[in-house]
């Protein structure tokens, strides 16, 4: 979210760090955690004083501004790119097996209400958005409650401690595959269920070995296109309805590698194509992945990736307007974010 400062109290100067530090102070006060903005921009000269300005006028100047400070931002880190090759091969590519139970996808739950304590469990649902339906049950409000936690009424587990980047939700849900599954047998809840809270012991059992030449595809800024076609192509040659194929890219104009993956689902003889997402993506200037940095990207980057999961032939044109899109998707978690808080909060 971007914010133009414009008829802010009198301590607020744009150029004071200390004012802007006391503004959104004063902001977390007014407004519910999801709506307080990231990044204050002072009120551009483009504009008139007193008169209300069109929004998507206003967007737009707002967004060349970010993307002015993020430029020069760039260009002052003078920086080389870390070995691509090197950060690859500790990830598989290509076709990636769905975690399932019962013919239903595993999904992990992240509880990020507290900063420094993140607690997980784990549940079988068809969907995402049946576990946001979970949570968001009548019948199971209040089960969530942090001071309820002596109730036992969920096993939470002790998330492992990951660089998790920008937070702007109370939970994280995440779509499993089967090699993320833990190796020895938990608990898993059903997202079917309101009101009881039953668990099934769930013991892995071992994925199939995919064929090595499925699990070689890589591109580095915007070459290389065939290798990602022709493993794409490929398909998956095993019995359940959806899969997802996993590919990097990276891109200098950003000085940024990332760890994508691309959800489809069987349909006949062919695969249709249900949205992308960066699961993973690392800073040439660090040493440490961000996980599932979904509020991390800038919508020029997300441009930037489509442009290239498209010349690859990922998605066409029509596929990626009836698939998951990252605006689709950010509209989904805000609306699903302000429900979770009037509930919880």
């Amino acid at each position: 979210m971007l914010s133009l400062a414009h008829d802010l109290p009198p301590f607020y100067n744009t150029q004071n760090p200390a004012s802007e530090a006391e503004l959104v102070k004063f902001l977390k006060k007014q407004l519910v955690s999801f709506k307080v903005p990231e990044l204050l921009l002072p009120w551009p000269e483009e504009t008139l004083t007193g008169l209300k300005s069109k929004r998507k006028e206003l967007s737009q100047l707002a967004q060349r501004q970010f993307d002015l400070i993020q430029k020069n931002s760039l260009a002052n880190r003078n920086v080389s790119p870390p070995d691509f090759d090197q950060w690859l091969a500790k990830y598989k590519q290509g076709w990636k097996r769905v975690a399932l139970s019962n013919e239903r996808q595993i999904f992990l739950l992240l509880d990020l209400r507290k900063e420094h304590t993140v607690k997980c469990l784990y549940i079988r649902a068809n969907s995402r958005q049946e576990v946001m339906e979970w949570l968001l049950a009548d019948e199971n409000k209040g089960l969530l409650e942090i001071q309820n936690e002596e109730s036992q009424l969920i096993s939470w587990i002790t998330a492992e401690k990951k660089k998790r980047g920008l937070q702007k939700e109370s939970f994280e849900i995440v779509r499993l595959l089967e090699e993320e599954l833990p190796e020895t047998e938990f608990q898993l809840y059903d997202a079917r269920e309101r009101g009881s809270f039953n668990t099934s012991n769930f013991d892995p059992q071992r994925k199939k070995e995919i064929p090595a030449e499925k699990t070689k595809s890589s591109i580095s800024g915007t070459t290389g296109n065939s290798v990602l076609e022709n493993g794409l192509n490929q398909g998956w040659n095993w019995d359940f309805p959806e899969a997802v194929f996993q590919s990097a890219v990276r891109l200098d104009e950003f000085k940024r590698m990332y760890l994508l993956r691309c959800l489809y689902r069987r349909s006949g003889e062919s695969k249709k194509f249900l949205g992308w997402k960066v699961h993973l993506l690392r800073d040439f200037t660090s040493s440490i992945n961000v996980e599932n940095p979904f509020w991390e990207l800038s919508p020029k980057e997300e441009r930037a990736l489509e442009k290239v999961l498209r010349q690859a032939a990922f998605f066409t044109k029509e596929d990626f307007l009836q698939a998951n899109t990252p605006q689709k998707e950010r509209k989904r978690r805000l609306e699903f974010q302000a429900e979770i808080e009037i509930l919880y909060n």
